[in-house]
């Protein structure tokens, strides 16, 4: 009879257990306030290795796995391994019972109870981890019907001692501390850093090492936490290219990708018809670790110098005239007499001088140099120079004047317009004698040394100038 209630109770056992709340990724579990607990499923569907997660999410509420509950993983003969993270601090009676293909399990740090039978019957059972520094609190069957005889258990080298001398782990047939293993980063096939890490040790990745110009591809199937072997991390750089751009004028001329590093050759400058290019800014020799922008520009050709005008005057007209064809003649004329005069004598003088200066101007040629000249006008006779009025006051004398036009080219000074053998003096301001000549068919040169700058006067007959020499 007893027997009968035994096997009825381990039949209704599975079947009260099998309600959950929610079923994340895989695993099934009871939760409550903030606490998850791996529960039981009747279907069994554990396969393969078991990873328990220290947290869940479920409806955006956040809960910590707290605890294995009762009959977790009863009978889930295709379970083959199981890892029970730091946040469990409960393993509940009968949780891994009967799981007769489960060869390794591993024990978080947090666990301080192991329940009656737990792991029951665990028939494949060779090896456990168990990383709680103290010994956890277990009852005797905990481990009833597993080979634990002939399993190795691995516990924090600290603590060995204790479990060898703590029932029922004194009974695993060999417990030793829990191994290094090493991890080994690889960078382009050189070892670039190896680290010596406990067993089930979350890993913290190493930095992504840096090279100029270059990208790295991450590191490759790098896992959470340090596994019972050596692990070898691969990572690999692979070179960058850069922007070189060609601007002319302010717009893209060309551009193009370039490998950093790589040797540039500079751009064929462009040809426009009728400019000059400038050439291209600073281009370095190889493609450095940024895009590059350089720039060159065109300017107009200039075919030459406008020619210096002449100034000639006939006839009322000042004439200006230049070697160069279709330039446009710039002048400015000063009158240096132009003022008002007031006054109460019985005679008045008057003269008038222009001074006059003009240069040429052409598209795409540079501007002519200025050219100056002093137009005057000298009486023919000089005792009437000047205005007399007659004494009946109805008309005006007319007096006799001709235009003079006097140019300076240096120290060289012309005068164009007097009459045939007029003598010509030219005088310094202080009163030496610079040079004369006369008058010939209109036209008399006078070398002298004046220098550019300064004052001349010139002596036409009777009537002085003065004339700047330019």
């Amino acid at each position: 009879m007893k027997q009968n209630l035994l096997l009825f109770l381990m039949a209704l056992l599975p079947m009260l257990a099998s309600a959950y709340d929610a079923k994340i990724d895989g695993i099934y579990y009871n939760l409550s306030g903030n606490e998850a607990t791996v529960t039981y499923n009747n279907d069994c569907k554990y396969t393969g290795t078991i990873i328990i997660p220290e947290s869940v999410t479920y409806n955006s509420k956040n809960y910590n796995v707290t605890s294995i509950g009762n009959v977790a993983f009863y009978a889930c003969k295709n379970l083959t391994s199981v890892i029970i993270p730091n946040s469990v601090t409960i393993i509940n009676p009968s949780a891994f019972r009967s799981c007769s293909s489960l060869t390794s399990v591993t024990i978080g740090s947090g666990v301080t109870n192991i329940g009656n039978i737990a792991f029951d019957g665990c028939l494949s059972m060779t090896v456990v981890y168990c990383f709680a520094a103290n010994v956890p609190y277990t009852i005797g069957g905990a481990f009833n019907g597993s080979p634990i005889g002939s399993a190795i258990l691995y516990v924090p080298a600290a603590s060995v001692e204790s479990y060898k001398s703590t029932s029922p782990w004194s009974g695993f047939g060999d417990i030793k501390a829990i191994p290094n293993y090493i991890l080994t980063y690889i960078v382009d096939g050189e070892v670039y850093k190896t680290y010596e890490i406990e067993y089930n040790t979350p890993i913290v990745p190493e930095d992504e090492p840096i090279k100029e110009g270059y990208s790295f591809s991450g590191w490759s199937d790098l896992p959470d936490v340090m596994p019972a072997h050596d692990v070898t991390v691969q990572g690999s750089f692979s070179i960058n290219s850069y922007t070189l751009s060609y601007m002319v004028d302010g717009e893209e001329y060309k551009s193009y990708d370039v490998e950093y590093n790589a040797t540039i050759t500079p751009e064929p400058e462009p040809i426009k018809v009728g400019y000059t290019f400038s050439g291209w800014s600073e281009i370095p020799e190889t493609m450095p670790a940024y895009d590059v922008t350089v720039t060159g520009s065109f300017t107009k050709d200039i075919l030459g110098t406008c020619a210096k005008p002449t100034i000639s005057y006939a006839n009322g007209e000042l004439t200006f005239n230049s070697e160069t064809g279709g330039v446009t003649f710039h002048y400015d004329i000063d009158i240096e007499d132009n003022e008002i005069r007031s006054g109460n004598s019985d005679k008045v003088q008057l003269s008038v001088t222009y001074h006059i200066s003009v240069y040429a101007t052409k598209e795409d040629y540079y501007d002519s140099e200025v050219a100056t000249g002093t137009l005057c006008w000298i009486d023919v006779k000089p005792s009437t120079e000047g205005i007399i009025i007659k004494d009946d006051a109805t008309e005006v004398n007319e007096v006799k004047a001709l235009p003079v036009l006097i140019q300076s080219n240096g120290g060289t000074i012309t005068v164009q317009g007097a009459n045939e053998g007029t003598e010509i003096y030219v005088y310094s301001v202080n009163g030496m004698n610079q040079g004369s000549a006369i008058a010939t068919n209109g036209l008399a040169t006078i070398n002298t040394s004046l220098q550019p700058g300064s004052t001349a006067i010139v002596k036409i007959g009777e009537k002085t100038i003065k004339v700047l020499i330019k």
